[in-house]
């Protein structure tokens, strides 16, 4: 009865080893499943930046479109003057995404 109460009080230490081992993993899949969600979380914001730059290129090419139509109007009419008023309108929306680009352009240390 002894040798049966020393494999009881064995197994006993085995199986608490078994519970606390189950007990760091339940841990660590407690913070994968909390790194999942930041993870998620930060493609959800990805794809919301992705869709508002989508529809910011989708708007400065439909006035970048209609300014060219403005100056190929003035050009079919020989209006020097409507030329050139066309040609700044368009340079001004060129340098509009040029500088909204590089404000949105991160450094190279970011």
């Amino acid at each position: 009865m002894l040798a049966s109460h020393a494999a009881v009080a064995a197994l006993s230490t085995k199986l608490d080893r078994v519970i606390g081992l189950l007990g760091e993993v339940l841990s660590r899949l407690g913070a994968t499943s909390q790194e999942e969600g930041k993870i998620m979380a930060a493609i959800d914001d990805l794809n919301a930046a992705v869709s508002a730059l989508q529809t910011a290129v989708a708007s400065a090419v439909a006035e970048l479109n209609t300014l060219i139509a403005d100056l190929d109007t003035a050009r079919q009419s020989g209006d020097d003057s409507a030329i050139e008023t066309a040609v700044s309108a368009i340079q001004a929306q060129v340098s509009a995404l040029d500088a909204a680009a590089a404000a949105a352009t991160p450094s190279a240390g970011q």
